[in-house]
This record gives structure tokens, sequence and C-alpha cells, in this order.
């Protein structure tokens, strides 16, 4: 794996989830259905659970199931935050339908798929390259949706003249997380 297993998880099913998103359901505003949230959320807080556990070294699990729990995590992830970037990113705040239950079906499908393409020899190059577009693609969607209520609260409009404020305080935002994370110094 590129990173490790539970990260490689984590920004892959974020980028599928997005993906398949974008191709189901192209402007999807409304949070999903309760259910929907509520099993997402389980995924969640499954790799939460996952992740101190093993940190506190309560158990220890293989690579294949930290990958597994880190798709299920990232495409929760993009379900909850995708809709959460296109409300704030456009002027016209109209209510579209939320991904369903037979498109989160779906995607459930395409992950447990992906899933079984890591045991493909040869998918260290696809998983590389998902995982680094899931990572730019979380953290650039992230930022863009903090900075989306940042201009929403203080009723600023969306152009091209708010484009430059919108792009440093993206860049602030991206900086800080570097600093935060230790990797400038």
């Amino acid at each position: 794996m590129p990173l490790c297993a539970r990260c490689t998880g984590i920004y892959s099913g974020f980028l599928i989830g997005l993906v398949f998103q974008i191709i189901v359901r192209r402007q999807v505003k409304r949070l999903p259905s309760l259910a929907i949230s509520a099993m997402s959320t389980v995924f969640i807080v499954a790799l939460i659970i996952d992740g101190v556990g093993e940190r506190l070294q309560l158990w220890q699990i293989g690579n294949q199931v930290r990958f597994l729990i880190g798709l299920f995590c990232g495409s929760s992830l993009s379900i909850i935050l995708f809709p959460l970037f296109n409300y704030f990113l456009h002027e016209n705040h109209i209510q579209v339908s939320s991904i369903g239950s037979r498109n989160y079906t779906g995607l459930l499908v395409l992950v447990c798929l992906l899933f079984g393409l890591h045991y493909v020899s040869g998918s260290f190059s696809l998983f590389s390259f998902i995982s680094i577009a899931g990572v730019l693609s979380i953290y650039l969607m992230a930022n863009m949706t903090l900075v989306g209520i940042i201009l929403n609260r203080k009723g600023m409009r969306w152009g091209y003249r708010n484009a430059f404020v919108m792009t440093g305080l993206i860049l602030v935002l991206l900086l800080g997380e570097a600093m935060i994370l230790g990797t400038i110094r």
C-alpha cells in the first residue's frame, strides 16, 4: 500500500465515493437520509474504535481489515462532505435530492469491488494514484467547504471578485494544516 493500509483505504474510499456521487447525483445539496447517515456514522466510528484500540494495544488486526474499514469510512466521509460542499459552493441553495438507498447500496458494492482489486498483482500503482488523488480531494473539498461557510456567514456572494479571497483562505488553511502536521517547521 502507498500509505498505511487504513489511510490508503480512507483516501481511496473518499475519492471513489466522491466520483460515484458526481456521476449519480451531480448536485447533491442535502444530507442523506437518517438511515444512510447512521450507517455512515457507524463506519466512521468503527474506524475510530479500531484505530484507538490498536494504539492502546488492545488488539492487532491485519492490513486487509484496516484497508476495508478505511474504504468504508472514506466513502462515508464523502457522503457527508459532498452535500455540504455543494450547498456552500453554489449561490442558489436549491434543495436537490440526496443519495438514495439504492445508490448507497451501489456505492457499498463498488467499495467492496475496490477492496477485491487490491488482491490483483500490480495494483500498487493504481492505489498510489487513487490515494494521492483522494488526499488532495478530501483536503481541498474540506477547505473549500469551510471557506464557503465563512463567506456565506459574511454575506459575500460567489463570483470572480471573491475568487482571490477564497483562494487566499484555502491557502492559509492548507498552510495551517501543514504546520499542525509538522511538515513545515
